[in-house]
């Protein structure tokens, strides 16, 4: 049995099959510095007689059944260094004891069913880099004591009901590098120094509800490589730094009020996501967002962009997803736009662009969704279409595409999602080839010219939306 070993210093038994509770005779594990039960079965609650394991340096029990309250015992453990005990049914309150225990630099309680609030005590650790409280039920705001800790690097804190402002004291923090907030209800404005005395690797604010102006110089210390602060109430303009950023790799933006023109970006070849929608940015698209090289997603939609789409977004030949619909965008889709081979969403909606589909888009083989919905595009709808076999999105509707729907499309087989070639003019007899759409749940074909039996319909037997009104269908409806 282990609870004779009474000279046991190091014990790890991760990753078994252990079930039951805590019980290792701790009345006499003077000797043990270093426990690991992580990734087990083990239930029940964490025992209070821990506390009298002085010597206890790291203690490790993530993923388990464990539940009850963190035991307050904890604070007699002077010399312990890491208190890891995430994704278990841990509940309560945090113990403010926890303040005691002046040697802990890792605290992670994460993933838990931890409430009440952030106990000022934590403030008291001075040797915090560590803080994980993330994915509880924890309120209330976060103790300006907290951000006076200088050693704390990491601060994740996502997904509770935490709320209030953050203070002027967390911009002296000079080792800070990640800052996790998200989902949760934090406003006011962010300190606008926030980023000039540290090197910020990550910033996540996402679904808050901060206002005012981005901090001006979040990039200064050109290690930031995340900058996410979509769903909020941000106003002003974009800061000029993150186009200068060349460390980024993620940038979300959207849903927030930001005005004025998008800025420029010097040469980046680290990012890959960039989300800036739903925000109310005017003037161009910038050419200079081809020196982002790597970029997989662009999503510029929902702002009040205008001009054309530059041809040097040709030059994102990475780039899978682009998305510029609900703008003031106008002129032809730059040919371009063909080097981008790796394209498997294109939406361009809601715009004011013209002329045909280029030819040369051929290239997009790995295409799965093509919206071009209420533009001026003309000109018939291109046979070639039928080459994007991956598509399961077709929306075309609102342009003024005319001539003959081509037999052709009856090679879409792997459409499901949506085919709308409504509000267009099309004319003449559709094509039975249509027939061959097994997998289509949504059919819009209104507002055309159209002839036929609408005996064809009966072979889409995924159809759950159909319309084709306003058009010479004939036959009977059964």
């Amino acid at each position: 049995s282990l609870n004779n070993l009474k000279e046991l210093s190091y014990l790890s038994v991760n990753f078994n099959n252990l079930e039951g509770t805590i019980q290792l005779g701790l009345r006499n594990c003077k000797n043990l510095k270093y426990l690991s039960l992580s990734y087990n079965n083990l239930s029940g609650a964490i025992p209070s007689s821990l506390g009298n394991c002085s010597g206890l340096v790291e203690f490790f029990a993530a993923k388990n059944q464990l539940h009850g309250n963190i035991p307050s015992s904890f604070g007699l453990l002077h010399n312990l260094s890491k208190l890891v005990i995430p994704v278990n049914l841990l509940s309560g309150n945090i113990p403010p004891q926890i303040g005691n225990c002046k040697s802990l630099e890792r605290l992670h309680l994460y993933t838990n069913r931890l409430d009440g609030e952030i106990p000022s005590e934590l403030g008291k650790l001075s040797k915090l880099r560590d803080l994980r409280l993330y994915e509880n039920l924890l309120v209330g705001e976060i103790p300006v004591s907290i951000w006076k800790i200088q050693s704390l690097e990491h601060v994740l804190l996502y997904n509770n009901s935490l709320s209030g402002e953050l203070p002027l004291e967390m911009t002296e923090l000079k080792n800070l590098k990640n800052i996790s907030l998200f989902y949760n209800r934090f406003s006011g404005v962010i300190p606008q120094t926030l980023g000039i005395n540290s090197s910020l690797v990550q910033l996540d604010f996402v679904f808050n509800m901060f206002n005012g102006t981005l901090p001006p110089n979040l990039c200064f210390g050109k290690r930031l490589a995340r900058l996410n602060m979509a769903g909020n109430q941000f106003i002003g303009r974009i800061p000029s730094d993150v186009g200068r950023c060349t460390s980024l790799r993620r940038v979300r933006l959207g849903g927030n009020y930001f005005t004025g023109p998008l800025p420029d970006f010097e040469t980046n070849s680290s990012i890959g996501y960039m989300d800036i929608s739903n925000n109310n940015i005017n003037g161009t698209i910038p050419s200079s967002l081809s020196n982002c090289t790597n970029l997989s997603l662009l999503d510029l939609s929902m702002n009040r962009l205008t001009g054309s789409v530059p041809l040097e977004l040709g030059n994102l030949v990475n780039l899978q997803s682009l998305y510029l619909s609900y703008n003031n965008l106008e002129g032809p889709l730059p040919p371009q736009l063909s080097k981008c081979t790796k394209m498997s969403s294109f939406d361009v909606g809601f715009n004011l662009l013209n002329g045909s589909f280029p030819s040369s888009f051929q290239s997009w083989t790995t295409l799965t969704i093509l919206i071009l919905r209420e533009n001026r595009f003309s000109g018939g709808i291109p046979a070639f279409l039928s080459e994007f076999e991956n598509l399961v999105e077709l929306k075309l509707g609102g342009n003024n595409f005319g001539g003959n729907i081509p037999i052709s499309i009856g090679k879409l087989q792997n459409l499901r999602y949506d085919l709308n070639l409504s509000a267009n003019g099309l004319v003449g007899k559709l094509p039975t080839e249509i027939g061959n759409l097994k997998s289509l749940l949504k059919l819009d074909l209104s507002w055309n010219n159209l002839t036929g039996s609408v005996q064809l319909f009966d072979e889409l037997s995924s159809l759950s939306e159909l319309n084709i009104s306003y058009n010479s269908f004939e036959g009977s409806v059964s």
